[in-house]
């Protein structure tokens, strides 16, 4: 006789890495009932930081030693965690967790890895280990995206022929958004191919990942719907959300908040009416990741599967991977992708993509805290200033310093 799967209530949940973006998932945690009682930083101010602010009673200054104290036992022994790390952390840090016997499910979040590769492991070592490992395109709950995807199921702009989007800030971290958004709001069809394009003039990276300067690629799904993504090319119309969906009998204008319909019904654009003010719809945080966090736990207690499941999202980083791979081949890239490496990053060691500006920089580099005022920091914290916000400010004040 099957034995009904063991149902998971009162969660606890550590999150590693106190940036930005930890927020939100706290948020998210809140909000869904469960309970956060560690955090996991090097940097002392941040810890500090976010007990305080959440009352949170546990801090570790490694993943290394938050790994080994909750494997021997004792009062942090967390159902769930987020990593909320920079980019090439998150599959070492993934993996542990997955093969700690104590962690049930993980948020990471995206890029899920730097390559296919590591991205792959980290999803076998969690199916090994019965451990659910969701990525953070929690935009996949939001009423604009949702409402998107029920017109183009229901037929209200006939077959779907194209989808754009204008992304900034690099693909592989921002544009992701934009690719995984095309993929969602088409049902996450099969993609056959991706023929892509790179330039890349300066030694740009983006959280000590090499980046492009710009790209652009085509996207062929295996229905008729083709998907045209571009990065840092134009700023006109860009946004991470917007996506622009054309059918053989109309179009949809949507982002995260809102949606624009034309056809021939709609007496010219229509906005619809999402029951929920736009201001009010979270993107990242708040309900957004409340919504990821439940759908998690569910699918944890047997439930079906999550919208951001690993499975779904790696259909998104292997178009991102796609894109580079085609540049460095010169040719159309039909998928599954056999490249495990990161595309980007293989060009330049082999000399195909040499700057013609010489200077390493990074574009988040503003967010490193090391060595800032942290009373300078507290008090434009005080006024309800984001930490993103507040390190660009302490950026620009140290530049007009110099």
């Amino acid at each position: 006789m099957c034995r009904a799967p063991r149902k998971y209530t009162d969660l606890t949940a550590v999150v590693i890495g106190c940036g930005d973006i930890a927020h939100s998932h706290i948020t998210g945690y809140r909000l869904s009932g469960v309970k956060v009682i560690a955090v996991v930083d090097p940097l002392e101010a941040a810890r500090r930081q976010f007990q305080s602010e959440y009352s949170i009673p546990f801090a570790f200054a490694s993943f290394d030693e938050f790994i080994q104290k909750i494997k021997c036992g004792g009062e942090v022994q967390p159902e769930l965690v987020s990593i909320c790390t920079w980019n090439g952390l998150h599959a070492q840090q993934t993996i542990a967790c997955a093969q700690s016997n104590i962690i049930k499910g993980i948020v990471c979040e995206k890029p899920i890895a730097v390559g296919m590769g590591e991205a792959r492991r980290m999803m076998q070592v969690c199916e090994d280990n019965d451990v659910k490992l969701v990525i953070g395109h929690q935009r996949r709950y939001t009423p604009g995206w949702n409402r998107a995807r029920k017109l183009i199921t229901d037929g209200a702009i006939g077959e779907v022929l194209r989808v754009e989007c204008t992304n900034l800030n690099g693909l592989l971290n921002c544009g992701s958004h934009g690719i995984d958004g095309s993929l969602y709001v088409l049902g996450d069809p099969t993609v056959q191919w991706v023929m892509g394009a790179v330039q890349r003039k300066t030694d740009r990276f983006e959280r000590n990942t090499p980046v492009e300067d710009g790209c652009m690629a085509l996207i062929q799904t295996m229905g008729s719907a083709q998907i045209f993504i571009q990065s840092d090319l134009s700023r006109k119309d860009a946004a991470h959300g917007r996506l622009i969906v054309r059918g053989t009998n109309g179009m949809i204008d949507t982002t995260e908040s809102w949606v624009k319909l034309f056809n021939e019904s709609s007496n010219g654009w229509k906005l619809l009416d999402l029951g929920i003010p736009e201001e009010e719809i979270d993107i990242m945080g708040g309900m957004a990741n409340a919504r990821l966090t439940k759908h998690l736990v569910n699918w944890i207690n047997g439930g079906p599967e999550s919208e951001c499941s690993i499975r779904k999202a790696m259909k998104t980083l292997e178009v991102t991977m796609a894109l580079s791979e085609s540049a460095r081949r010169n040719e159309c890239m039909y998928l599954p992708l056999k490249e495990e490496q990161y595309p980007l990053e293989l060009m330049i060691s082999e000399g195909l993509l040499k700057p013609k500006i010489e200077g390493r920089y990074d574009i988040r580099a503003y967010l490193t805290r090391d060595n800032v005022d942290e009373k300078r920091y507290d008090e434009l914290r005080s006024k309800n200033l984001a930490h993103h916000q507040i390190m660009l400010q302490l950026h620009m004040e140290n530049q007009k310093h110099k």
